[in-house]
């Protein structure tokens, strides 16, 4: 009786690592380009060749641009030296927010970052922004016209639906709630007039 064929069994091991390693150097490329370029005039061909792989290998890795910046910030979360998110959060509450500035103040001197801009967008032209300088030492600024005004100069690089101004709303979190505004010309390059309230900052 004829014996029957033993089935070898598949290792996919060296595979995943060869995704993973891709992935990485995908991620890595991005990563250089989001920052030298902006994320606005980074297009995938760029970071797949910057990469060394095809366009269609990072679609299958990604779903879209969206998808790669997400990865790159959890990379850039995994890999940062500092303490892990899961070790500040169970620190005493008044050493948080210390600690978070400490952790962010890496990664944005990895990425060569002064400062940094966080936004939320209640509609497409009222906004809600903080301000870290963690790299500088800040924890967050109330009002910063300049970052209110490079925000608007990037959201009309974008082709962002502001309709000419924008409303910014900072400091809240803070107890010192700021209001500016922003005029957006449409000409590439202009200058940005910004306004607005701000409560005085006391030592």
């Amino acid at each position: 009786m004829a014996e029957r064929p033993v089935k070898r069994k598949y290792d996919a091991t060296s595979r995943r690592a060869a995704a993973a390693a891709t992935r990485d150097r995908i991620c890595a490329a991005a990563e250089e380009l989001f920052v030298r370029d902006g994320y606005a005039r980074t297009s995938i061909r760029a970071v797949a060749r910057a990469a060394g792989v095809a366009e269609a290998t990072i679609y299958l890795t990604f779903p879209n641009k969206a998808a790669l910046l997400d990865a790159v910030i959890i990379r850039a979360i995994r890999d940062n030296p500092s303490e892990t998110l899961a070790t500040i959060a169970a620190a005493p509450p008044a050493e948080v927010l210390a600690r978070v500035a400490a952790s962010n103040a890496l990664l944005m001197a990895r990425a060569g970052l002064t400062t940094i801009v966080l936004v939320f967008a209640e509609t497409a032209q009222r906004l809600h922004t903080r301000n870290p300088f963690a790299s500088g030492g800040v924890y967050e600024d109330p009002a910063t016209g300049a970052a209110t005004a490079a925000l608007a100069g990037y959201l009309r690089d974008i082709g962002w639906p502001h309709g000419g101004a924008i409303d910014v709303v900072q400091g809240e979190d803070m107890g010192m709630l700021s209001r500016l505004h922003a005029d957006i010309s449409p000409v590439p390059g202009s200058s940005i007039r910004v306004s607005g309230t701000a409560r005085i900052m006391r030592p």
